[in-house]
């Protein structure tokens, strides 16, 4: 367990009373030495032109600590591809924010993301800064914009006389 220990021992004479004395005091510390990115991406996520804005949230995946020290991190996302209908919202957030009135926006278009880790009081040191930002590290998957009459038909519009006047 990290943290400090001590180690008790107990001299327990023939005669008198029994004496604890602290044998040993040590101090047991772990100190992450490296990150792996999640290792699964967001599927596929889909916005129709008009639609109500769509929220992307990527803070929810779990970059693997190496030792396993179970320390709280800080990440700062960078995206990458990103198109003109998709902000991020704030920005190294890990938050994306889908929106657009624009046709011309129709596309399917795989983003990435990379990103810096900080550890605060990690271990022995104090703050580490990982830089899980390299071309294997990153993270991707695609956003879809899709045309809201694509793949509809009107139907034939009749109009029907309900009050059709007769001239004889």
């Amino acid at each position: 367990m990290i943290g400090t220990h001590s180690l008790v021992a107990v001299w327990t004479p023939l005669y008198g009373s029994a004496k604890t004395y602290t044998a040993l005091t040590f101090t047991v510390n772990c100190q992450v030495a490296s990150f792996t990115k999640p290792v699964s991406a967001p599927s596929t996520q889909t916005y129709v032109v008009y639609d109500k804005p769509l929220a992307i949230d990527v803070t929810n995946l779990v970059y693997t600590q190496s030792p396993a020290c179970g320390y709280t991190y800080e990440s700062v996302y960078t995206w990458n591809n990103l198109p003109a209908s998709v902000s991020e919202a704030p920005q190294y957030s890990g938050k994306l924010l889908v929106s657009t009135s624009n046709l011309d926006h129709v596309a399917t278009t795989s983003v990435n993301f990379v990103n810096v880790i900080k550890v605060p009081n990690n271990g022995p040191v104090s703050d580490s800064v990982f830089n899980v930002n390299t071309a294997p590290d990153e993270v991707s998957f695609d956003i879809v914009v899709n045309d809201p009459c694509s793949g509809t038909d009107a139907s034939a519009v009749v109009f029907h006389d309900t009050n059709a006047l007769v001239i004889t």
